[in-house]
């Protein structure tokens, strides 16, 4: 039953208290949540948790939830990306109503007073209206994984461990059931669970682009070792999958999901411009293995940036494609080359990534092609918004830029 006008506008009147006193509210809500139900542990990212990065991701979208609750359409993409996250993790139904609970009695303890009886009701509501859209599109979600036969973690073989840096391994994992897999789209990630060696009895799941074109014997995933900064220790689930896992090894993967693809129907003529930095080259892998494969003949930049040549993953294989399709072009951008790198043979530009160092006519493909471009970005939070803030200015579309916020953008 939708809201009345009445309980929107005390939504829309608790948001000023979102915005001040939100991540004090979620700390709570976490911290209760989890200590009364340890299951919950591995759904929840507890690297994020411990930086209470986690917190600062739900506080902001409660207060856009508070903020647009007359208009929640704006928020239908982000919904779209948290619901995928959350079927690649098997949330169920009835998890909503345990989250609710919790998270409405941090509500009620930090505003005390301030909310009352009628602000809570209202908040009740809304929360249990927005529990069943997504419990909605989820149960769409689900169905689709339940036509390939995969409604749970399923098992995987790994077959080879293969180093792509200095600071990124390749996992090649294949069913161990011996079953085809689904061709998923290319861009898409899976969440892998695992056991964290230094605490037994304790699993974390974490979601990983897959990095190889579509097939139905195998995947890739290609994972960057988080080794901890600026405080924060290791990530749990790179180190255990870099230092742990062997070939021969078994390992639970999700169906695949996410909103970043390339469409080989919708797609298949657009010109694609992907601007990468770091380990967020790994789904742009895919797609450009994916449109290879195809043989499409349009125009595709791919454009990468890394720290150093020694963690700069996947270099000989994309200079290969690059030199072997003349529609195909590669930058790679170093910050910090080596005295014995020289430009234009082991990198192509020295510095980070910006539009300005592009060229508009070849890099962006601005003004050069009949049909407008399609844009991709994939890397660090900060970079990816700098680089559609800065595609923007030049007139391009929002809806011609693809992009996914992995880490808390979704909260999770």
């Amino acid at each position: 039953m939708p809201l009345s006008h009445a309980q929107v506008e005390l939504i829309k009147a608790t948001a000023p208290l979102l915005e001040e006193h939100g991540k004090t509210i979620v700390v709570r809500f976490y911290s209760t949540l989890l200590s009364e139900n340890p299951s919950l542990n591995s759904v929840f990212n507890q690297t994020n948790q411990a930086s209470h990065q986690q917190a600062s991701a739900l506080a902001t979208a409660l207060y856009a939830y508070a903020s647009n609750i007359d208009n929640l359409t704006i928020l239908t993409p982000a919904l779209d990306k948290i619901c995928s996250k959350h079927v690649s993790l098997y949330v169920q139904p009835s998890q909503y109503a345990i989250v609710g609970k919790y998270l409405l009695d941090a509500m009620s303890h930090v505003l005390g007073p301030t909310l009352s009886p009628s602000h809570l009701n209202a908040w009740t509501e809304a929360y249990d209206q927005l529990a069943q859209v997504m419990i909605s599109k989820e149960a769409a979600l689900y169905q689709s994984c339940d036509s390939h036969g995969w409604i749970d973690w399923r098992q995987f073989r790994v077959i080879e461990k293969q180093q792509e840096s200095q600071e990124i391994t390749s996992f090649h994992l294949s069913p161990l059931n011996g079953e085809p897999l689904p061709m998923y789209r290319p861009g898409q990630y899976v969440s892998i669970l695992v056991d964290v060696p230094s605490q037994p009895g304790f699993r974390q799941a974490r979601q990983y682009s897959l990095s190889s074109a579509p097939n139905s014997k195998r995947y890739r995933i290609s994972v960057r070792k988080d080794k901890g900064s600026l405080g924060m220790r290791p990530g749990y689930v790179s180190n255990a999958l870099h230092e742990n896992t062997k070939v021969g090894d078994v390992v639970q993967l999700s169906h695949p999901e996410g909103e970043l693809f390339w469409d080989a129907e919708e797609d298949t003529k657009r010109p694609v411009v992907m601007i990468s930095a770091g380990v967020g080259i790994t789904p742009f892998i895919s797609i450009l293995d994916t449109m290879v494969e195809q043989g499409v003949t349009q125009r595709i930049v791919f454009v990468h940036g890394a720290r150093t040549s020694s963690s700069r993953a996947f270099w000989d294989h994309l200079q290969a494609v690059s030199s072997t399709h003349p529609n195909i072009r590669y930058k790679s951008f170093l910050t910090a080359p080596t005295s014995d790198e020289t430009k234009g043979v082991h990198f192509h530009e020295k510095g980070r990534i910006s539009v300005k160092s592009l060229d508009i006519q070849q890099d962006l493909l601005l003004g050069s092609q009949p049909i407008k471009p399609l844009y991709f970005i994939c890397g660090p939070q900060e970079f990816m918004l700098e680089i559609k803030t800065e595609l923007h200015s030049l007139g391009i579309d929002k809806d011609d830029i693809r992009m996914e916020l992995f880490g808390t953008g979704d909260a999770l």
